[in-house]
């Protein structure tokens, strides 16, 4: 019988390693596959932030175009302002040249009222430009927010037509 339970020990012992063996294996997959998930995060991770950087560098690569492109359609526009102010000024300067070589006969009291006129025109032009150049502004201000809120419109779904306001008084009779 003493064999028997020696048997029955040994026999024990070798189950119970034998489920300490199971665990340890359990135990180690468990590991590797937290590892290999763990790894597997941070190579998603890394693709992921790249990826991000590359969009973002991108977009930053855009608007430094765009705000380039406004900049340029800004400094066209002044150009194009000066140049046409210029014309007209020299066209302006060459009538009164003009007509100071018809007024050469006369006298020096007549020159001296022309110099003044001459002042006088010059201070109306340049006030002319720089309304001209307040227009101009105003006129570019008003076109990028209209262009901002039919953006905002299109944006907000409000492309529907919506009929003119009228008073109550002429939708909904009086007395009924």
């Amino acid at each position: 019988m003493e064999k028997k339970k020696e048997v029955l020990k040994v026999e024990e012992e070798k189950k119970k390693r034998a489920e300490k063996d199971k665990e340890m294996k359990e135990k180690e997959e468990r590991e590797e596959k937290m590892v290999e998930s763990v790894k597997s995060f941070q190579s998603w991770k890394e693709k992921k932030d790249h990826m991000i950087k590359r969009e973002l560098r991108k977009k930053e690569q855009a608007e430094q175009r765009a705000k380039e492109d406004e900049e340029y359609e800004k400094k066209m526009k002044n150009k194009e302002r000066e140049s046409a102010f210029r014309g007209w000024q020299r066209r302006k300067e060459k009538e009164w040249k003009s007509n100071a070589n018809n007024r050469k006969e006369e006298n020096k009291t007549k020159k001296e009222k022309d110099y003044e006129e001459k002042e006088v025109a010059r201070e109306k032009e340049e006030e002319a430009m720089n309304r001209y150049y307040e227009w101009m502004e105003q006129k570019e201000k008003q076109a990028k927010l209209e262009k901002k809120r039919a953006k905002q419109r299109r944006l907000m779904g409000e492309d529907e037509y919506k009929p003119a306001w009228s008073p109550a008084s002429k939708t909904i009779p009086f007395g009924s």
